[in-house]
């Protein structure tokens, strides 16, 4: 079972009880993922995964170092994810980016490449805006 914790400290329990902290309450997460790369700001990936037999779903981590995933609570043989459209995953293609991507030949790139920039004035706040 992995470790949790919460504002830099160890907690106990299995990441699905709610704790008191600094400013009202939060759930702990882990501090390492199965691989133990150290979890934390820029280096997990929270999210969700549906799921019909524990409470709507699992809280998800993944590891942005090996792509381990810790769910929350733990899968169990009971559950039944389906993604947010009700597709199961084994109904889902898998497509690259490179399959998604429209083809681009050398006159597409030249085109680009001549393009006039359109002004944001983000970028350059010294320019003035144009109604």
């Amino acid at each position: 079972m992995p470790i949790f914790e919460l504002d830099g400290l160890v907690v106990p329990g299995d990441g699905t009880q709610l704790h008191r902290a600094t400013h009202g309450f939060a759930h702990s997460s882990p501090v390492f993922c199965r691989n133990r790369h150290r979890q934390g700001p820029n280096r997990t990936l929270v999210g969700w995964q549906s799921c019909i037999a524990v409470d709507g779903g699992h809280r998800t981590y993944l590891c942005r170092t090996c792509g381990d995933t810790i769910y929350v609570p733990t899968v169990g043989p009971q559950c039944s994810h389906r993604d947010f459209d009700g597709r199961t995953p084994s109904t889902r293609t898998a497509v690259s980016a490179e399959d998604d991507a429209p083809s681009r030949s050398a006159t597409d790139d030249a085109d680009i490449a001549e393009a006039p920039r359109t002004a944001d004035p983000e970028d350059n706040p010294d320019q003035d805006r144009v109604p």
